[in-house]
This record gives C-alpha cells, structure tokens and sequence, in this order.
C-alpha cells in the first residue's frame, strides 16, 4: 500500500519510500505524519489527497489561525457550522451575563462593569480558543460524515488546497486583528477633537477602547502559546532507517 506524509522542506504532502523518505530525495528526518494511502490514490498525486476521506493526518492537527481570527466568517466560508454555533455561543454569553447583572440595576452593573468584562473575555477567548485548537479537525469530521450521508456526494477540495486557503485565512485574519488594535491605540492616545466627540456619541471611553485592545492581545499572546504547543505535541517521530 502507498504511503504519504508531509515533508517541511518541499511545504507539502509527498509520497514516501518504505524508508519513510520523501520522494523528492529529502531524508526520513523531513518528513513527519506518514500514514497509508488508499490503494486507488496511488496514482494522484499526495498533494491533492481528498479532505475528509480516511482517517485525520496527525499533520494537520495544528492550530487555526484563520478559524481562531474570523471564526464567523471562517465556519460561514467551510460550512463549519459547528464553529459557526460555538461563535454565536461566544457571544450570547458575555452579553446574557451583562443582563443578568443588570437586572440589579443600572449602579449594579456600573459597580461590577470590570468583573462583567473579565468574565465575558475569559468566557470569549476561551472560546475562541477551542474554535482555533479544533476547528480543522472539526471539519475534516463534518466532510467524513457529508460523505457519508449524501448519496454520491464527493469531497469538496484536497489537503493541499485548504493548506492554501488556511494561509490566505491566516494572512487576513493578522490583517485585520493588527488593523484592529492599530484603531483602538488610536482611541486611546488620539488629541483630535473630532475622534473625542465620536468617542462621546458612542459612549467609548479611552479605558474601554484600551481594555479592548489588551484582550485582543492576550488572546492573540495566547492563540500563540497553544499554537506552539500543539507542534511540539504533534511531532510525529520518523520511522528508522532501514539499515543496507
């Protein structure tokens, strides 16, 4: 049976030799998340493998970045509709804790606007989170079961192809995160009057438009720390050279 994994030097899947070497000459070391290919892929090339068919390449369990960013868009886009719920989820919840508070009355809420806020951003950005450790593994769940369940229903792109898409997500997602937090840094040390007198119509104070770029920070500070930690677990030993 073939057998296909992904080699960091060439930036995609290949097929290996049963000494677990790339098929462009890279050694066993380059290559990780080998696993067997269908008998019938044998002559596609490894580059276009379908998503969602057979079981889920170790390799592509890393954190997403696009999903992590654009998670509305992101699962709107995939017909994710799983990361679709966890936003709507991501939400309702800061906002349902508010009402709640609020309910006690509008000093109540001015009282603990600070606590409101934390938990509603640690409630976000867990989500969020999760969405960016999980969501291509949600997919590739959610095109498993299309294909199952639709009668003659075929795989929607390959491997290499939503690596490709994933980068575009990632490139924009950093765009607007970065342009994000470029605005509120703007809010907050902007002298101009016509800035302030926006501020005031909107009832933003130069605290708030702070408070909201550190958590846009720390999530990303975050998203981070759980992106490099999920390569490091993931690192898939190269199988030994056989020796001559």
């Amino acid at each position: 049976m073939p057998r296909a994994g992904w080699c960091r030097e060439c930036g995609e899947w290949v097929w290996v030799d049963p000494q677990g070497a790339c098929q462009n000459g890279h050694s066993s070391e380059c290559v990780g998340g080998i696993y067997d290919a269908e008998e019938n892929l044998s002559g596609v090339e490894p580059g276009a493998l379908d998503f969602g068919v057979g079981d889920f390449p170790s390799n592509l369990d890393r954190f997403n970045w696009g999903a992590f960013l654009l998670p509305l868009p992101w699962g709107v886009g995939f017909g994710a509709w799983t990361v679709v719920l966890l936003w709507m989820l991501m939400t309702t919840v800061p906002l349902t804790f508010a009402m709640i508070v609020g309910s006690f009355g509008e000093d109540a809420l001015a009282a603990n606007l600070l606590l409101v806020s934390l938990v509603g951003e640690v409630i976000s950005g867990g989500i969020r989170l999760w969405i960016g450790a999980s969501a291509t593994r949600m997919l590739w769940a959610r095109e498993q079961q299309r294909l199952k369940v639709v009668e003659g229903a075929k795989p929607r792109f390959g491997v290499s192809s939503y690596l490709a898409r994933q980068a575009i997500w990632t490139r924009v997602g950093i765009g607007l995160t970065v342009l994000m937090i470029a605005s509120l840094a703007l809010l907050v040390f902007s002298t101009d009057p016509t800035v302030a007198s926006m501020m005031e119509k909107q009832g933003i104070t130069s605290q708030d438009a702070a408070l909201s770029a550190f958590w846009l920070m720390a999530e990303a500070g975050l998203g981070l720390w759980l992106a490099a930690k999920m390569r490091q677990e993931g690192v898939v030993e190269p199988p030994p050279a056989q020796e001559m």
